[in-house]
């Protein structure tokens, strides 16, 4: 038979697999992995529930479950039930790796996401940039705003923040941000390192980071400035959705860049002109024509609403309405 550690490689390997086949594309194939794991996960629930896989065993499972999407009940009940007991076998990236499975899977056991907090914060001096944006992220998620722990992530990032990627600096402030938890020294040291590394954002990162000061309130003029020029250059490659997120946050910050706003609307109007928010996908749909609708308000609120683009959401959501109204035709009778 199959050892622990056999089996929790082996979907660690398909779970690997799977993420460098859906790279870069959308990948809906969850469900036939599932199928293809069966076997590996009637094991791991056992070995699970009698304690016969170790922390990193415990770990390294729950994360290829969340890699490919498996939202096995059984074997998630399970790895949280050996994986409290066992905390303090944990690493770091071991906690991070947990926090994030568990998150992206939607599991939200309070007594394991306690366990995981505790352990977190009395070895945080151990935590890398990764592993402490994994677990703000993953707290932001579970919308857990758990002050202690967060306090600590923010004391031990200010120690590391220059050797923080573009990545690392979006998503921590996503993070403080979803849980309206305004650690102010943290946000500077944001903001500073970011406005060094501008140059290095991706697309994501930009809107990101825009939103997130946005969200909870700091205006960080310098930044927001400098947000603005890469964006520029990169402009074609943004979504509709994070042509609508940045406008919203300029507006709500109100940062008076009139050219910036104007090529934004510009761009969004053209997208809706060629039907792109009817071509997305339901719930994409539905999330975006909010967003959008969110850049109007915030754009007249800060009386910066911009020509044409007010009518063109307007028009497109009306269509998107009409689009979904059309999926289910006729009436009901009884």
């Amino acid at each position: 038979g199959y050892a622990p550690a056999s089996v929790a490689g082996a979907l660690h390997s398909l779970a690997s697999a799977h993420r460098r086949r859906g790279r870069g594309r959308g990948s809906d194939d969850g469900g036939a992995l599932c199928a293809e794991v069966a076997a590996l996960t009637e094991r791991a629930v056992t070995f699970a529930q009698t304690r016969a896989f170790r922390a990193q065993e415990l770990a390294s499972t729950a994360w290829a479950l969340a890699v490919m999407q498996c939202s096995h009940a059984p074997l998630l009940a399970a790895i949280s039930s050996a994986a409290i007991p066992t905390r303090c076998e944990f690493n770091a990236q071991g906690l991070a790796n947990m926090a994030w499975a568990m998150a992206k899977l939607r599991e939200s056991d309070e007594h394991l996401i306690a366990a995981i907090s505790s352990e977190a914060r009395a070895r945080i001096c151990n935590f890398k940039a990764q592993e402490l944006t994994t677990t703000a992220w993953s707290f932001a998620t579970w919308r857990c705003a758990d002050a202690p722990l967060l306090d600590a992530i923010a004391s031990q990032a200010l120690r590391s923040m220059p050797t923080w990627r573009p990545q690392d600096l979006a998503n921590t402030a996503w993070s403080f941000a979803t849980l309206r938890y305004q650690h102010q020294p943290l946000l500077d040291a944001i903001a500073s390192e970011a406005m060094i590394k501008i140059s290095e954002f991706k697309v994501q990162e930009l809107v990101h980071t825009a939103l997130a000061f946005a969200k909870i309130g700091v205006c960080h003029m310098p930044l927001m400035e400098a947000i603005s020029s890469p964006s520029l250059r990169q402009i074609s490659h943004f979504t509709l959705q994070g042509l609508a997120n940045t406008a919203w946050a300029f507006a709500v910050l109100d940062v008076g860049d009139t050219p910036f706003l104007d090529v934004l609307a510009s761009c969004a109007v053209q997208r809706l002109e060629n039907d792109e928010l009817i071509s997305l996908r339901r719930p994409e749909a539905t999330v975006c024509a909010g967003s959008l609708l969110g850049a109007v308000g915030a754009l007249r609120l800060a009386r910066r609403a911009q020509r044409g683009f007010s009518e063109a959401v307007r028009g497109a959501v009306e269509a998107l309405g009409r689009h979904f109204d059309a999926d289910f035709p006729g009436t009901l009778t009884m």
